[in-house]
């Protein structure tokens, strides 16, 4: 694989170079991925390298104007008819995903606080009555942990706790 690197695309859309300015040696992109990304991307690059092997990975590239643009590159390595090694690869912006993703994640939290602040038993089960959901005062009733909750059915719970029930009060009656 050669040292240089020519770009071409959405270059100026996602980072605010143009093509050109990128054009030369890879360590000129090696320099704008984030610090705490550049290790990682570095070993990745190294292995599809040494090995013609497919990459894919996410990691930060510093935009013209100094912040960082969250990307998804893939690519591969091929070794062209005389031998020489070759690379062509694709980056996405994730900047808008990611947002998006934080978004999602912020108004999940906050919907949680809502109904674990409900004084009233909430679940939620998919098609094959499976648990999805219970908020705090559900879980609470249930005697488990919401997350441990999550993927059992309802009555096989309830059948579980029964039986433990039954085995406590099994228990008290021996002694």
């Amino acid at each position: 694989v050669t040292n240089l690197v020519r770009y071409a695309g959405a270059c100026f859309e996602i980072l605010g170079y143009h093509a050109e300015e990128l054009h030369g040696p890879a360590e000129i992109w090696k320099q704008l991925v984030h610090p705490e990304d550049r290790a990682y991307f570095e070993a990745a690059y190294q292995q599809t390298h040494l090995h013609d092997e497919a990459i894919a990975l996410e990691y930060r590239v510093r935009h013209k104007d100094g912040h960082y643009v969250e990307v998804f590159d893939s690519g591969r390595t091929f070794v062209a008819n005389d031998g020489s090694h070759f690379a062509i690869g694709f980056v996405r912006n994730l900047s808008k995903l990611k947002e998006s993703e934080k978004r999602a994640r912020d108004n999940q939290q906050r919907l949680q606080a809502v109904l674990d602040s409900v004084n009233a038993l909430i679940y939620q089960v998919d098609l094959q009555q499976r648990i999805v959901f219970v908020n705090q005062a559900c879980a609470d009733y249930l005697g488990d942990d919401a997350a441990a909750l999550e993927g059992k059915t309802l009555l096989s719970y309830l059948d579980q706790q029964r039986g433990k029930l039954h085995a406590v009060r099994h228990q008290e009656v021996i002694d």
